[in-house]
């Protein structure tokens, strides 16, 4: 099941993303020991004020949550887009379409608020969601930059 998420799941999303952090630090552009250390990471506070500021989608399977991927709308790429950031889904539930479930939700959503695109960072070393963005439809719009830094991509809705 996919469903934005609610106050009540803020520990949980605070959980599974530290776990994120840890696990793949190479995929995103903060550290798990600087977000370790926050009273509140930056999304944990959206989803605990539900908050307009973005939405937190999560995957669930039963009550555990296996999977997340946000959106923000506080872009300055375009005139009403959204960012969608902090994707991951739990090693063990990789490759079970997971991650197009809480994409095709996500953009499902976005497409009903009106947004006319949404952008996204990957970092190049990331293959996996880099197949999976591209399947959807997103286009890299950025050159190839330094080392260690995402690639930018958007997608029209």
């Amino acid at each position: 099941m996919i469903r934005i998420l609610q106050s009540e799941d803020a520990l949980r999303y605070r959980s599974l993303r530290l776990e994120a952090l840890k696990r793949y630090p190479e995929h995103f552009g903060v550290g798990y020991e600087q977000q370790l250390s926050l009273d509140k990471l930056y999304f944990e506070r959206i989803i605990e004020e539900q908050s307009n500021q973005g939405l937190m989608f999560g995957a669930f399977d039963g009550e555990q949550l296996v999977g997340i991927c946000g959106v923000t709308f506080e872009t300055e790429r375009q005139l009403n887009s959204g960012e969608i950031i902090q994707m991951y889904v739990k090693p063990e539930y990789q490759n079970k379409g997971f991650g197009a479930l809480l994409m095709n939700v996500l953009l499902s959503t976005c497409k009903s608020a009106s947004l006319s695109a949404l952008f996204l960072e990957v970092m190049p070393q990331n293959a996996q969601a880099i197949h999976l963005y591209r399947q959807i439809g997103f286009t890299q719009i950025s050159h190839e930059s330094a080392k260690g830094a995402p690639m930018l991509m958007s997608l029209t809705l």
